[in-house]
């Protein structure tokens, strides 16, 4: 992955997720497990790396890109990134319930913008994104979720991922959870076609 560019005094790779760009390239070699990698992050933490270093949105927009963050992972990695939340199937498409709950908490309506970033009780935000910075896989990951799904709005992000397989079969089941197999099975065949 030597496709990279300086921004703002900080090498980013330009992206390594084979999905709405044509021109990526990547590296077969992002497949095999990383034994370097952290896991069990927070979906609160990343979700405030996302708000901090990236842009204030919405919180549906937030939810998906949490949800591409956590699917394209687990596809690349072999492993959850969140030791905290589930995805579920919803009317809007994939959302953490926990995620959900803390906006519904707080009044949030979906298309509000967050413009804080998420302060939960006892947690030490400057100490969380460190530890996401110190971790450049990771690092590397959530730039290229970005890089791929950040110019999207919500709206077409809920109907990006409303089409995409591993949502459509939660949504036939009683609980709504989304499968890590039906994630990884989904996204790995993406990743191969590219």
């Amino acid at each position: 992955m030597n496709n990279y560019k300086l921004i703002n005094n900080r090498e980013q790779y330009t992206t390594y997720i084979p999905y709405l760009n044509n021109d990526i390239s990547f590296n077969e070699t992002t497949v095999e497990k990383n034994e370097n990698i952290k896991l069990g992050y927070s979906i609160f933490d990343v979700a405030n790396w996302f708000l901090l270093y990236k842009e204030k949105m919405t919180h549906e927009k937030l939810q998906k890109i949490c949800y591409y963050s956590e699917a394209w992972h687990l596809t690349l990695y072999g492993e959850k990134l969140f030791n905290d939340t589930k995805f579920k199937a919803s009317e809007s498409g994939p959302v953490s319930p926990e995620l959900y709950n803390f906006f519904k908490n707080e009044d949030f309506k979906g298309f509000v913008k967050v413009n804080n970033l998420i302060n939960i009780k006892d947690r030490d935000i400057e100490e969380k994104l460190s530890e996401i910075n110190n971790d450049i896989n990771l690092v590397d990951l959530l730039e290229s979720v970005w890089v791929t799904y950040g110019d999207k709005g919500p709206l077409a992000l809920e109907a990006l991922s409303c089409n995409e397989l591993p949502y459509k079969n939660a949504n036939t089941r009683k609980n709504k959870i989304i499968s890590e197999k039906d994630i990884k099975d989904y996204y790995i065949g993406i990743y191969r076609r590219k």
